[in-house]
């Protein structure tokens, strides 16, 4: 059962993630267009970066081996990142009038998934390491676990890649003229 909670916290994290950092930060609001963003929108590409490895190391190595730990490392400096992230919203937003109380809740919800999946990862660790033996019924869904988070990581990289390339003129520009075109929401 514990995959099956990691599961659902993985994937309403990385769903709502998608929403908040591309629909939100990119498309609807164009942080990175804006001049009093830039900081906040390079906060933000710098977590998408992180989340690649923090599938990979993190959520995808054996609880409690050397790789695990070393993801354990990225998930702190994730942590870091928003505690950067949060400072930078309030005069980052000044050109919307600041952060919308929905956006707000939705990050305070994202970031709480987030770390409620790596606390679940972490617990199984700490059992490992206190030389709990898991039954196999612990394990029955444990490939299915995996198999999410493999198929994460292609999105989770494509993000990155986009939030990357904001960070240039040229796409920068070619997004802004793309999210021009869109009429709704």
């Amino acid at each position: 059962m514990v995959w099956i909670f990691a599961s659902v916290l993985l994937v309403a994290f990385a769903a709502l993630a998608l929403y908040d950092g591309v629909w939100l930060h990119l498309f609807k609001y164009g942080l990175y267009h804006h001049e009093e963003s830039k900081m906040e929108h390079a906060v933000h590409t710098a977590r998408a970066i992180l989340f690649v490895p923090i599938l990979l190391l993190f959520y995808l190595s054996e609880p409690g081996s050397t790789v695990f730990y070393l993801g354990l490392g990225v998930v702190l400096l994730d942590i870091f990142v928003v505690l950067i992230d949060a400072r930078l919203e309030e005069d980052s937003r000044s050109f919307m009038d600041g952060l919308p109380n929905a956006e707000y809740i939705l990050h305070l919800v994202v970031n709480g998934q987030h770390f409620a999946g790596a606390a679940v990862v972490i617990f199984i660790a700490m059992m490992k390491h206190q030389g709990v033996e898991f039954s196999q019924v612990f394990y029955a869904y444990h490939e299915t676990y995996v198999w999410i988070v493999k198929n994460l990581v292609p999105g989770s990289v494509l993000v990155a890649v986009l939030h990357v390339l904001t960070l240039f003129r040229v796409p920068a520009c070619y997004l802004a003229e793309q999210r021009a075109r869109i009429a709704c929401c």
